[in-house]
């Protein structure tokens, strides 16, 4: 990941005090509520709700929201004295000027290894963080060192991960461009689905064509630690909390993958 630059990270404040959020907030993005997690400010008392599809730690005593779409009006007009987070969505966005609702800041996560998302949520919070140089600084270090160090599992040089835990049928999607995938396919020797396409459909022609790969469903698990399912020779589930949730929780994901033990 490239680090913040000085000019960003100077924009955080240096003043005495625990690192805080300064204004009230309602995060609707997965990405930004895992940064605010991994900081522990999901409890501060500017942090007026989160979605309910949020794999946040245990402990969280705020608002769940049902999610974008669904929220009623009486809900959104309790907003407009907040800043609003949410996921690139059209639909949305159209529902908060429609609400007459105008602090809100889109975040688009695709096309992004986690690394990179990273990045983009500390730049993105800013404005609302105060005090929190050092909780940011000690997270982007953990996050580089774990970047540098990466390695390729040889286990799974030849794999494909869907989108979702693996039944007596493969889910809908295979992840073939997105999070974890894309730093996975910056190493040479990494073959996966082919298609440029983020998140596609598989081909049953395709994958009779790919038969030495390994199936992998990558799902949301409680665990903080990632855990493996062996289903047959070459099918696997893997869960972890937040495993597809772009960001910090990814780059764990990565970091863990590296020792997993697939047994043959």
């Amino acid at each position: 990941m490239k680090t913040v630059t000085s000019f960003l990270i100077l924009l955080f404040s240096f003043t005495s005090g625990a690192c805080e959020i300064s204004k009230p907030i309602v995060s609707l993005s997965g990405p930004i509520t895992m940064l605010l997690d991994e900081l522990n400010l999901l409890n501060d008392k500017n942090v007026l709700g989160i979605s309910k599809f949020h794999p946040v730690k245990p402990g969280y005593k705020g608002k769940i929201y049902s999610g974008g779409i669904f929220l009623s009006n009486k809900t959104l007009k309790s907003f407009r004295n907040s800043k609003i987070y949410f996921d690139k969505s059209r639909g949305f966005k159209q529902i908060l000027k429609k609400a007459k609702i105008s602090n809100y800041q889109e975040f688009d996560s695709r096309d992004q290894n986690p690394f990179e998302v990273l990045n983009m949520t500390i730049i993105k919070t800013q404005d609302i963080l105060k005090n929190c140089f050092t909780e940011i600084e000690k997270l982007e270090k953990k996050s580089d060192k774990i970047q540098k160090e990466l390695k390729l599992n040889s286990e799974l040089s030849k794999s494909i991960f869907f989108l979702g835990s693996l039944g007596h049928k493969l889910p809908k999607l295979v992840i073939a461009n997105d999070g974890f995938v894309l730093s996975l396919r910056e190493f040479d020797n990494f073959k996966t689905y082919p298609s440029d396409i983020s998140y596609v459909p598989w081909s049953q022609k395709v994958l009779k064509g790919l038969k030495s790969y390994m199936h992998i469903g990558i799902d949301e698990g409680s665990s903080e630690v990632t855990t493996i399912n062996k289903l047959s020779t070459l099918k696997y589930n893997i869960s972890m909390r937040g495993a597809l949730t772009p960001g910090m929780r990814q780059i764990y994901l990565l970091q863990s993958l590296q020792g997993l033990k697939f047994k043959r």
